[in-house]
């Protein structure tokens, strides 16, 4: 059987992101402690997150984690003074045109969140991966 290398990207982007959600559901109250923005002439970028995540199979203990995000079509971090952009109350992790979107500070309201280019961290890429570093207890 020959799967053509666009549905393999597909794939594996739908199962690393499920298990990103299962694991890590929408982020709530992680600690960024490292950003890291790399860009060569030639290529789209990448970031890397450094962060203490929730682990909802862990019965709610910690995850020191690495997320990659590769090919970026966009990003956003701004960090107004005297507020943290660095602590994530809740963040919006989907999939559209291809891209992958993570909101790490969308628009709450009472009914769904939603996604807002003015977020002040914000990343498009087409692909990210999720690395653990430490286990917290």
């Amino acid at each position: 059987v020959i799967i053509s290398g666009f549905i393999c990207y597909v794939l594996l982007t739908f199962i690393i992101m499920k298990e990103i959600i299962d694991k890590y559901g929408a982020f709530s109250d992680a600690l960024i402690s490292k950003v890291c923005y790399e860009r060569g002439v030639e290529d789209h970028g990448k970031i890397e997150l450094i962060l203490n995540a929730m682990n909802m199979n862990r019965d709610g203990r910690f995850d020191k984690i690495k997320l990659t995000f590769s090919n970026i079509l966009n990003f956003r971090f701004i960090e107004p003074f005297p507020f943290s952009s660095l602590i994530i109350y809740e963040a919006l992790i989907f999939e559209k045109d291809e891209t992958i979107v993570f909101n790490f500070f969308p628009q709450i309201n009472m009914e769904e969140n939603t996604d807002s280019e003015e977020s002040n961290f914000r990343i498009v890429c087409k692909s990210v991966e999720c690395e653990l570093l430490e286990t917290l207890e």
